[in-house]
């Protein structure tokens, strides 16, 4: 007989077998990035009137006039959350309420990070105003990203914008042009670790209460991918920026950068949506499942007892996220399995996590004690749950963690093979055990309150996806599940990969 595996030699065991599941979704995912074209009609695009000594610094300022000579990273741009960061519905309605209950204490900390033109040409000091401010000032522009000069700290948007009429980017020896100054810095350089500071400048969010509640940039700094190594390590831009093939290059470039930079929010006035999706010729809501699809792998391991029920053991694992998933807003969040237990007929004997579309996921978990919930929690001063950032004294984090550099005897290691138990009693025989694993850009709880308060349209809430991650789907049957070894003092049969 077989000596089952011991709990280390288990994981070590089963990650080997993850990472050539997870470098074959990569490769999918690459022919698919390297064979895309997505081309804009560049004979609707209203050529440029270039001055003699080329565009001033106020015309740079405007995204269309990227366009003429830029058409591909306009077009994606144009059609991403960066582009809608002031406009986003979600965004207005929080700031609206958090510079109510504040008297206006709030000031400029929310459009530092959605609204960073508007603010530094004084188009806007709280947000409020952001309605009537000048369409080329609005959200993360072409000129605001490519005219950053330093970086200046790690959160709440340390950078120093030049707003100089030099536009930055990425290429070691840009062309020289009529149009505008050229220069390169690693900021912008997606091949270099340093561009990550500048995604996480916006990305980590301390409040005004000293909480550092969104962490993304910190939990790629303390993840595998900030490794120097070069065999290891991605940048932010690697993931959510990769390289694509120009169609029909007109010069020696024959590639650039995607600029849709999917991650997990969507444009969520979602009428709007759909009109620029003609204009990129792409769904950002299908670049962000396929984004999400390379994101965890999962394990089903368990046992049927003697006389019905079950005791199930889920495993997840964060292995291509450089931060923890959900991150960013992941107090907002919310990831979840589903467990469903059926008998040799098709008949439910048991189930945890079938939520609905309209359903909020916490109310759910009130009749559904073994549901399992990832997300953050932040507690005000009286120790009351809220969504409100502007009152949070401390967050509880329960999400998944990325790979990580530190040893399993580091004291700050933290395991990414995250597990849930599932514990139930059945009348008839237990036959299948099938996993699905949700997650939902903006949780239903707070949509439903800022409704309820009169600051957001309900289409809003009506149209908020659920995303299902389809490659995390595990089904264990009876008859095919194998050994896998010892698992929590147990011997089980798990689902193979």
């Amino acid at each position: 007989m077989e000596t089952p595996l011991t709990r280390a030699e288990h994981i070590d065991d089963r990650y080997r077998r993850y990472i050539s599941h997870v470098i074959l979704l990569l490769l999918v995912h690459v022919c698919a990035i390297a064979c895309h074209d997505s081309v804009p009609d560049d004979k609707e695009i209203t050529p440029l009137k270039i001055g003699a000594n080329g565009l001033t610094s106020d015309e740079l300022l405007d995204p269309l006039t990227c366009q003429s000579c830029h058409p591909h990273h306009y077009a994606e741009w144009r059609a991403s959350v960066h582009a809608f960061a002031s406009e986003d519905p979600v965004f207005r309605a929080l700031n609206e309420l958090g510079q109510t209950e504040t008297n206006g204490a709030l000031g400029d900390f929310c459009v530092r990070c959605h609204a960073p033109v508007a603010l530094a040409l004084d188009q806007t000091t709280d947000g409020l105003n952001l309605s009537e401010v000048d369409h080329k000032y609005q959200g993360i522009t072409c000129a605001f990203c490519h005219q950053i000069s330093a970086v200046n700290g790690t959160h709440n948007n340390p950078l120093t914008w030049a707003n100089d009429g030099i536009m930055r980017g990425g290429l070691s020896t840009p062309e020289p042009n009529s149009v505008h100054r050229s220069k390169y810095t690693q900021l912008l350089d997606g091949s270099q670790l340093e561009s990550s500071q500048m995604c996480g400048a916006c990305h980590d969010i301390v409040t005004p209460t000293k909480v550092h509640l969104e962490q993304t940039y910190l939990e790629w700094l303390q993840s595998l991918f900030s490794s120097p190594d070069s065999t290891r390590r991605n940048s932010c831009a690697d993931c959510h920026m990769p390289t694509r093939r120009l169609p029909n290059p007109s010069t020696a470039q024959t590639t650039y950068h995607d600029h849709l930079m999917p991650a997990v929010d969507l444009v969520s006035n979602n009428v709007h949506a759909e009109a620029l999706q003609s204009l990129s010729q792409r769904s950002l809501i299908e670049e962000v499942k396929a984004e999400l699809e390379l994101t965890l792998l999962s394990e089903l391991c368990g046992e049927i007892g003697v006389d019905g029920g079950g005791d199930f053991e889920v495993y997840l694992e964060n292995v291509s996220a450089g931060h923890r998933f959900p991150s960013g807003a992941a107090l907002d969040r919310r990831l979840w399995a589903e467990l469903t237990v059926t008998d040799i007929d098709g008949h439910i004997l048991y189930t945890s996590g079938a939520i609905t579309a309209e359903q909020p996921v916490v109310k759910a978990a009130l009749d559904d004690p073994q549901l399992w919930v990832l997300r953050d929690q932040a507690f005000n001063a009286a120790g009351e749950e809220t969504h409100r950032f502007w009152d949070i004294a401390s967050v509880v984090r329960n999400t998944l963690p990325p790979s990580t550099l530190l040893s399993r005897t580091n004291e700050n290691f933290e395991e990414s093979h995250v597990l849930h138990r599932y514990r139930f009693g059945t009348e008839l025989p237990i036959y299948e055990v099938r996993l699905r694993i949700f997650l939902r850009p903006i949780a239903l709880e707070l949509l439903n309150e800022l409704v309820n308060l009169e600051l957001l349209n309900e289409e809003v809430l009506l149209n908020m996806p659920t995303y299902e991650l389809s490659t995390a789907t595990r089904i264990w049957r009876a008859d095919e599940a194998l050994l896998q070894g010892t698992l929590s003092g147990r011997t089980l049969l798990c689902t193979p990969l």
